[in-house]
């Protein structure tokens, strides 16, 4: 590749920038384009168009790019491609066609059948239109715009034969696997393969017709005359496509010469409106008539003979007279709404949650057939909103659609004609309306709902084989570059685009808004999301706040197209104002807010100022003195609102950004979750006084103050007791700069609560209702013992949804819940961290770690917990029914199965038994690790002194044990408490500190290779206290054997806590743990 080979190379450009110049067969340059940004990658469908002139002609080079991500193993390289914009195929059969922009028809290109050619502008001032010459003909009076998406059918003037040549062309987007960014494809226009248009003479008269050129159609030599005989049908197409699809008709062939009337009107039809009829009467009294039907694909210009007329010219259903009356009825289907749950239940974070919630309400379908002949469909959905429950996220409503009582969110009315004898379906009306829809959006929902979708992409991605990705594009491109006029896919876009089309007689889109929120957070490199393409530009974004997306109308009559085809012109229409409106978006960045916000409000006043007097002026004099003071009023009131809420905004970006720079996680997380409390209190009561808004105040700046003063002193013991003398220059540091700005941070965030309150007080405008989600998040609990995170699927219950909050603290707490039982005096609940047990106060909860469960069991009507403290074992004891303490039981046992502690079903306390584990010599006696941990007398240890001979002597009697001991678990048991005890006792009062003890049992069966073993944080040595199966020389606990290591921290002190952190590493794992439950504990 990096020579170039097969149209590749490799390009790097450290300003993310491609400039592209073209040249051409005759060896001449063009200009070199402006600068591209290549850094965002785009879907594959998007392809940019880039316009090249040459240097010294007129010649215009069109061409096309787009970028996209290699395949997931590549993911960080980008793909840029360079196509021509426009590819013109000819799929005649044996019919050659020329081609030629219109005004430069001597630089004509001719097209093989069955081929294809890249096409250029020979002339860049001309309009962007070509035109059309067979090879026995001359040049098509019409022409076709390659810049407006559509099918058409045109004439083409033929010098061989009678009858006319008629092609069908189609300009349409390109595919993402055709090399082209427009395709303009061109075929003939014959019966048997479904045409646009179909000339069909049903009479026993010759019918002449042409197109109406002229505005007032007297030019009786103007336009090619077709004639139809008695039964004749003909593929028909327009002259000049670009003029009215008016076509005149008679049957009297003097009517097109010179020497007729110019004064008598000839009859006309309006090709594009369904059931448009125009008729003639014949001299036996009779009546010719003419009519735009759909048959299939096709509309059909039909002539027929009858008496019948109708004086209006409308779309009529076909109804057939000598059937029955068609049946009047109507269908009304009325719901109250429909809701759905995302369940993420393979989160490798937890047990699985629900992480959104879709609601719908307000359902009115209503369904009716007429006597008329018509389908009458309304569908109207008054609300719609999604609840975003992923923790940790910035807004919890993902979509909000406003309500309104008299105006649904979604309205759609759809009126079809029933056409008993054709196949096609014709829609007399049909319009759809939205209203606004407000987005908001952060970094962190979206790359969870892309890892909640990762399975679906990952199967894709194991189909394409990424392995061979590289030789498969090679491949790809060396085809192309050696064959570049074979096709690829046209004749199944023509296959589409000529089959299946419907008919709409009016197509009403009405406008769309959206107001677009983004907030861009820091976070880790994800792998899942690395490989997606909007993640490119997710990441490249900066924050948004209430960007305005306004999307016009779109409003056609008389459309008849496939539906692939007229989505893709409908997509094309929004696609080009959503690239139009960056500037919008732009505008709505957070940092340019606060200046919206003002000019805004100033606006708003200014309009009233002028309107106000002008309007009461028209009434009378004291009226417009009215008028004048409204009108100053609001100017003034806008003034100080806009300065107000641009000062907000502003102070609380400053805040925000202050925080950050503390870094100071623990700060920063309760700041983030004050404030969210906030919003759900706003949320439940927005109606609050000035005396609410200044108590919030004085606590954020209280909080601010606060975490200020406790980073003077604990900033510099952390960082010191992690890294020495250089982490104590760098946490004084940090204490330094956070006890100047987190006092700022709470300041500001008072400020902004203030302010917000005076503007929203001082604003006309009506206090907006604050959004809120439809409900609680749905608690689910755990499936079964056995099926890890995996959670149950159960209807909502509110009262489980309300204990949810309580563990996890109204959503600011990772935890999750697993279920919980009421029992009497007591609420049980069981979560992914804690036991909890809520008695009589429920703003005490006693929440008890796995870990510390020693063991549990029922006995009769009562349930025990053994539980380990500070102060040794300690029971709990509950007593309900068989069937409450059987769901605590269950609850217990899904955390406690795997675990060495007791779950005795038997209820009996036997222990656990470890007889069966590999590499254990005896048969242990039923052990429960912790239960010797009780007060230990003076006498029991002996004299402690302030040195390390009760290691020792631990040593020695650690060091005679091994599993061929049936009590071994045991004594290794208290051996590790007399540790523990000795150093309570050898270190007292001011002195004391704190110590871990760990314990390695091998039950692999394998050997064990002990790497380190490592004090990080403490004041002692890491001693290392074996059983006789460890090799010391070479460090290898064999199967059956334990080791005991343990150590203590410094004494406690304002610079110093006293932690105690030990890091050990093996062939199977790494840990580091400390002397009490934390984030710096971790196993892998």
């Amino acid at each position: 590749w990096s020579l170039g080979m097969n149209g590749m190379t490799l390009f790097f450009s450290r300003d993310e920038t491609i400039a592209l110049s073209v040249k051409s067969h005759t060896g001449e340059k063009s200009q070199w384009t402006s600068l591209i940004d290549v850094s965002n990658a785009m879907p594959e469908t998007v392809k940019t168009a880039i316009s090249i002139d040459q240097y010294y002609g007129t010649r215009r080079f069109e061409l096309a790019y787009n970028i996209t991500l290699c395949s997931s193993v590549f993911s960080r390289t980008r793909q840029i491609t360079f196509f021509p914009r426009y590819q013109v195929v000819n799929l005649l059969g044996t019919e050659s066609l020329f081609i030629a922009q219109e005004g430069a028809l001597d630089s004509a290109i001719c097209i093989p059948p069955q081929s294809y050619i890249h096409f250029h502008w020979e002339k860049s001032s001309l309009a962007p239109k070509v035109r059309l010459c067979s090879e026995s003909g001359s040049w098509s009076r019409g022409c076709i715009q390659l810049d407006k998406i559509g099918v058409t059918a045109m004439r083409i003037p033929s010098s061989t034969g009678s009858k006319p040549m008629v092609v069908q062309a189609e300009v349409r987007l390109a595919t993402k696997r055709q090399d082209s960014a427009v395709i303009v494809t061109i075929w003939a226009s014959i019966e048997r393969s479904n045409p646009l248009y179909l000339l069909k003479n049903s009479s026993r008269h010759t019918i002449f017709c042409r197109q109406k050129l002229s505005e007032e159609g007297l030019n009786r030599d103007d336009g090619f005359v077709w004639t139809l005989d008695p039964g004749e049908s003909i593929g028909f197409g327009f002259d000049d496509p670009e003029m009215p699809h008016i076509l005149q008709w008679t049957s009297d062939t003097s009517r097109f010469t010179s020497e007729a009337s110019p004064t008598t009107p000839m009859p006309d039809v309006e090709v594009d409106a369904m059931g448009s009829r125009s008729t003639i009467a014949l001299p036996d009294g009779s009546e010719l008539s003419s009519e735009i039907q759909a048959e299939q694909s096709t509309k059909v210009i039909l002539f027929s003979e009858g008496t019948a007329s109708i004086e209006n010219p409308k779309l009529q259903p076909q109804i057939d007279d000598d059937d029955d009356e068609i049946v009047a009825l109507t269908l009304r289907i009325d719901l109250s709404g429909i809701a759905m749950s995302v369940i993420d239940n393979m989160s490798d974070n937890g047990p699985g949650r629900e992480i959104l919630f879709l609601t719908t309400e307000g359902w009115h379908v209503n369904f009716s057939q007429s006597r008329e002949g018509f389908h009458e469909m309304e569908l109207r959905l008054k609300a719609l909103q999604v609840d975003n429950f992923i923790f940790d996220t910035e807004h919890p409503i993902l979509i909000y659609c406003p309500s309104n009582e008299d105006i649904p969110f979604l309205h759609l009315s759809v009126v079809r004609s029933i056409q008993e004898h054709s196949e096609t379906l014709v829609f007399s009306y049909c319009a759809l309306r939205i209203t606004l829809i407000e987005i908001c959006l952060d970094r962190k929902t979206a790359e969870t709902i892309a890892q909640f979708l990762h399975p679906l992409r990952k199967a894709r991605e194991e189909e394409q084989n990424d392995e061979n990705w590289i030789s498969a594009l090679t491949l790809k491109m060396k085809t192309r570059y050696s064959r570049p006029k074979r096709l690829r896919d046209i004749e199944k876009n023509v296959h589409t685009a000529n089959s299946g089309r419907i008919y709409l007689e009016k197509l009403h889109l009405h406008p769309i808004r959206l107001s677009l929120t983004f907030t861009q957070e820091g976070l880790e490199w994800n792998p899942v999301t690395e490989g997606l393409m909007i993640f490119q530009l997710i990441r490249g974004m900066a924050s948004i706040a209430d960007a305005p997306l306004i999307f016009t109308s779109f409003v056609v009559s008389h459309a008849f197209e496939s539906p692939q085809t007229l989505l893709g012109i409908i997509s094309a229409h929004y696609s080009s104002q959503l690239s139009s409106q960056i500037l919008t978006i732009l505008g709505s960045l957070v940092i340019l807010k606060a200046p919206a916000d003002i000019l805004s409000n100033v606006g708003t006043g200014i309009k009233d100022f002028f309107y106000e007097p002008i309007n009461g002026l028209v009434h009378g004099p004291a009226e417009f003195l009215e008028g004048l003071e409204s009108g100053t009023s609001s100017l003034a009131r806008g003034v100080f609102t806009g300065l107000v809420r641009g000062t907000a905004s502003v102070t609380e970006l400053v805040s925000h950004n202050l925080a950050n720079l503390t870094s100071d996680d623990v700060f920063i997380d309760e700041r983030n979750a004050y404030k969210k409390k906030l919003m759900q209190a706003l949320r439940v009561d927005a109606t609050r006084t000035i005396q609410d808004s200044l108590l919030v105040a004085g606590t954020c700046v209280a909080k601010g103050f606060r975490s200020g003063a406790n980073g003077i002193f604990e900033q510099p013991s952390i960082y010191a007791s992690r890294h020495g003398t250089a982490g104590l220059v760098k946490g004084v540091g940090k204490a330094f700069v956070g006890a100047i700005v987190k006092p700022v941070v709470g300041v500001g965030d008072a400020a902004v609560v203030v302010m917000n309150h005076v503007s929203e007080t001082t604003s006309d405008k009506p206090i907006a209702i604050a959004k809120a989600n439809k409900r609680l998040r749905r608690a689910l609990p755990c499936a079964s013992v056995k099926s890890g995170n995996n959670v149950k699927l159960i209807p909502y219950d509110e009262k489980s949804a309300q204990v949810q909050q309580i563990v996890t603290s109204r959503e600011t707490e990772d935890d999750a819940y697993l279920g919980h039982v009421q029992i009497p005096s007591y609420l049980i609940i069981a979560s992914d961290q804690f036991l909890w047990i809520i008695g009589d106060d429920p703003t005490n909860p006693r929440r008890v770690r796995w870990a510390e469960i020693s063991r549990f069991g029922i006995y009769g009507y009562f349930m025990k917990i053994d539980v380990f403290s500070g102060q040794g074992p300690r029971s709990f004891t509950f007593e309900s029914s068989l069937k409450d303490l059987a769901v605590l039981f269950g609850l217990l046992s899904m955390k406690m199965e795997n675990s060495s502690h007791c779950t005795d079903l038997d209820l009996s306390l036997r222990g656990t038994s470890y007889s069966n584990l590999p590499g254990i010599k005896a048969t242990q006696a039923g052990h429960v690790f912790g239960s010797v941990n009780r007060h230990t007398h003076t006498e029991a240890i002996g004299p402690t002194k302030l040195n390390d001979e009760f290691i020792k002597r631990c040593y020695t009697r650690v060091n005679r044990m091994g599993s061929f001991m049936p009590n071994f678990f045991q004594l290794l048991d208290l051996e590790v408490w007399l540790l523990i005890c000795s150093v309570g006792q050898m270190f007292t009062g001011l002195s004391s500190r704190r110590c871990i003890a760990v314990g390695i049992i091998n039950g692999s069966g394998e050997p064990i290779q002990v790497k380190r073993v490592k004090l990080v944080q403490g004041g002692s040595p890491c001693y290392t206290i074996p059983t006789i199966e460890y090799n010391k020389n070479q460090g290898v606990l064999h199967p059956g054997g334990a080791i005991i290591c343990f150590g203590w921290g410094a004494i406690p002190s304002l610079l110093q806590p006293g932690n105690v952190l030990i890091n050990i590493e093996t062939n199977l794992f790494v840990t580091n743990l400390t002397d009490s439950i934390s984030r710096s504990t971790v196993t892998q």
